[in-house]
């Protein structure tokens, strides 16, 4: 085992805290046996463990702390930004699903374990910051099982950088684009119903900029939608210039997409694409693909280019099994015509062998 593996659970507080018989099944069931583990403890402890987060690849953090103190686990994924954060919630008063995803993804969870009560046994539901369910159970050997297994597989996962090459490159006149983006971003937000939408706006967009965009002297460019802009009042000053090869360069302060690294390879394999819409909610008809990639993996591409072998290929949408949808297109009136619906929130995935009890 390369990467190095950390597993907090029980109580941490000023007076020493207290053991957890949940997380120690947990931990056991997972035959995490080179894992550092800390089951209860002071709060000294867990804060140092934030401050050296670089130090780890994956967390599970189900470290229970006292109300209204800053969350050390928000520390730890600050502190290293690369961390796989498994990260757990009390859920005693049954709040609803989407304020669940949404503490998931505000607090920048990898994966969450929502532990809540029915009939005063104690029950787990395993979710990602996307809604996607993969168990819901009292049987924690289960939860377990499922929790370990996802987050080794998000660990595969690759995430290429991005860096800034050089000042801002004002991005071509192409107000049919932009208007479209609205309109869809505006279709998105109606069928995503997520609280998080606010803290986090879903999708993104981008063109290929060739020679023939009028009164445009830039070439082999790609404009992408900055980081978390809201795709219904978006504008031609939103779009990030970046170079069309990996790693990452863009110009400007602002950061392109998360999903940037994947429009690129995509670009690159498609020569005939020149625009891509992204968005939270499925395609009516289009083929899906085989696993739930996270947002910003590269190998989302590669599960996109499967379904669509022939570099030739322009015009056609997919649907990202448990994400969203893609189109790439050669014209605007294509992207217009794609019939949206919604994704199923939650999303119930069974890949695991996670028990729905």
């Amino acid at each position: 085992m390369d990467e190095k593996i950390i597993f907090l659970g029980g109580e941490f507080n000023n007076e020493g805290g207290r053991k957890s018989t949940i997380s120690d099944i947990l931990y056991n069931s997972m035959g995490l046996k080179d894992a550092e583990c800390h089951n209860g403890g002071h709060l000294s402890e867990l804060e140092n463990i934030a401050q050296r987060a670089k130090e780890y690849s994956l967390a599970f953090w189900f470290a229970q702390i006292p109300k209204g103190m800053a969350s050390p686990a928000r520390i730890a994924k600050n502190t290293n930004p690369a961390l796989t954060l498994v990260g757990s919630l009390r859920n005693m008063d049954n709040v609803p699903f989407l304020q669940v995803v949404n503490h998931a993804l505000v607090s920048n969870h990898n994966l969450l374990v929502e532990f809540s009560k029915i009939n005063e046994r104690y029950q787990a539901r395993v979710l990602d910051p996307l809604g996607n369910v993969y168990a819901h159970t009292q049987n924690m050997k289960n939860i377990a099982s499922v929790v370990k297994n996802r987050a080794f597989e998000l660990l595969k996962y690759t995430r290429i950088g991005s860096t800034k090459e050089g000042e801002q490159i004002p991005a071509p006149h192409l107000e049919k684009f932009y208007t479209l983006v609205r309109e869809k971003g505006e279709l998105f937000s109606q069928m995503v119903e997520s609280v998080a939408r606010e803290e986090r706006f879903m999708g993104n967009a981008s063109f290929r900029c060739e020679r023939g965009f009028p009164s445009f002297k830039e070439d082999n460019l790609i404009f992408v939608s900055r980081r978390n802009v809201n795709k219904i009042s978006i504008t031609q000053n939103d779009f990030v210039a970046v170079k069309p090869s990996l790693p990452v360069e863009y110009f400007g302060n602002a950061k392109p997409s998360v999903d940037t690294p994947i429009q690129i390879k995509l670009y690159n394999n498609y020569p005939w694409a020149k625009y891509l819409l992204h968005g939270h909610a499925y395609i009516k008809n289009a083929p899906f693909t085989n696993r739930i990639v996270p947002c910003g993996a590269i190998e989302e591409s590669e599960e996109i280019i499967s379904l669509f072998p022939n570099r030739s290929s322009v015009n056609f949408s997919v649907n990202l099994k448990g994400h969203g949808s893609l189109t790439l297109a050669d014209n605007i009136a294509s992207l217009r015509s794609v019939e949206y619906i919604c994704r199923p929130v939650p999303e119930y995935n069974t890949i695991y062998g996670g028990k729905y009890e």
